[in-house]
């Protein structure tokens, strides 16, 4: 073990006011990162591209985040000199911000110019984010971490919740490009947050003496309860993708996007679907804490989000602003409930020693399940089934999938646990 990544170090090392750079940095990351999405629907949508298009773009635009696991590993193994073993790649994600920003500043049609600006503030995303997920495993110690990750998760939820709802309000109001400078200076203010925290001194001879990294590419597919793992990311995500595609839909097919007045509607659209989905999550991280290692939770809990989606079929071609409301919120509690379950049951499946990078493995896998999976599966049988909305039921197979690697999981468990009954 590497001495100043040692419990005993950590804390001595240890600042109270890491919990609140930690909440300024993650509500300045949702803060910019849900603006950026929410502003490259609405442009897109005011240009005109088709739903379908918009789909498959956005499956590039947030390809960073397909990769994520690699740009962990690099900040883990690879430290610059004394430059640091974090720092160097939070600088690199404000070398990439700095131009992707200035692009989008400048830009006032869709090319692909545009998409490339986008893509760029999100690889920029990519390295901040995940060098600091391991830099908050370097500094704290076991006792801070459940407070560390609460300030982590509640802070990012106002950012999201902030971004999302008044991003499409004030655009109209103050202008794109002074709305992109906004969500700028956000991004540059969450790099900063990373710069103001103690970073441990860890050299790559020390690092040389961790897990080889054949081994821990061994140790991280080498078996089935992985490849179980990595088929119910993509399960859970692609079924998930329901109410992104219903966000696009409702700019871009029933014109939202050009009418200022339901423009701003569509700012509190997205708290109507962030407070589902915090009632999904809350209520759903509790009964998966109860009955998670159990098959028929499982099994009911697929069931119950196709119920939750049920009220986009009450909406069919039409632009009632209220069964829109009812559809967005009741989604979002299906939405949330599927995010627990698949951050739960990934972090469990993450082995000793390896976790974070399996832990990055399992999100990458989960990004591409609901960007570049469910929502593309979507647009591209809309066309057969008669409709957008009919075709989010089109991913009810991924529920199978969903349910078959569960039971897969269970049976390692159980395994494991009569190994350990035997062993003791």
């Amino acid at each position: 073990m590497i001495k100043a990544l040692e419990i005993e170090s950590k804390r001595a090392l240890w600042k109270d006011r890491y919990f609140i750079l930690i909440g300024v940095f993650y509500f300045f990351q949702g803060l910019h990162l849900a603006g950026i999405g929410v502003y490259g629907n609405i442009r897109m949508a005011a240009w005109g591209v088709p739903v379908a298009t918009q789909a498959l773009l956005r499956a590039f635009i947030v390809l960073p985040t397909f990769v994520k696991m690699f740009s962990g590993l690099l900040s883990d193994r690879r430290p610059m000199g004394r430059i640091g073993r974090r720092r160097p790649y939070f600088a690199l994600s404000l070398v990439i911000y700095l131009p992707s920003f200035i692009l989008l500043l400048s830009l006032n049609s869709f090319s692909f110019v545009f998409l490339l600006a986008l893509f760029g503030v999100m690889l920029g995303w990519m390295f901040c984010d995940s060098t600091m997920d391991g830099l908050s495993v370097d500094i704290t110690p076991p006792e801070h971490q459940g407070r560390f990750q609460g300030v982590h998760s509640a802070a990012r939820m106002v950012g999201f919740g902030i971004g999302s709802v008044f991003i499409p309000m004030v655009g109209p109001a103050i202008g794109w490009p002074a709305t992109i400078l906004i969500l700028f200076a956000a991004a540059l203010a969450q790099v900063a947050m990373a710069f103001l925290y103690r970073e441990p001194s860890v050299t790559r001879a020390e690092l040389r003496e961790l897990t080889p990294l054949k081994a821990v590419m061994g140790e991280a597919f080498g078996s089935s309860r992985p490849w179980l793992g990595i088929a119910l990311m993509l399960a859970l995500s692609a079924v998930s993708a329901v109410p992104g595609v219903a966000q696009i839909h409702i700019l871009t097919d029933l014109g939202w996007s050009k009418d200022p007045a339901k423009l701003k509607l569509y700012g509190w659209l997205n708290l109507a679907f962030y407070a589902g989905a915090a009632i999904g999550s809350a209520a759903f991280g509790e009964l998966y804490r109860r009955r998670g290692s159990r098959l028929r939770f499982h099994v009911l809990t697929a069931a119950l989000y196709w119920v939750f989606c049920l009220p986009w079929l009450l909406l069919g071609g039409g632009d009632s602003p209220t069964l829109i409301f009812a559809s967005m919120f009741s989604s979002g509690i299906g939405y949330g409930l599927v995010n627990v379950l698949t951050f739960s049951i990934a972090m469990k499946l993450c082995p000793a020693s390896i976790e974070g990078f399996m832990f990055f493995t399992f999100m990458s896998f989960a990004n591409i399940g609901e960007y570049a999976l469910g929502a593309n599966i979507i647009t591209s049988l809309s066309g057969l089934v008669g409709g957008l909305i009919p075709a989010f039921y089109t991913l009810v197979p991924f529920s199978l999938l969903w349910i078959w690697a569960v039971r897969g999981i269970l049976a390692h468990e159980r395994r494991d646990a009569a190994v350990a009954g035997i062993a003791s």
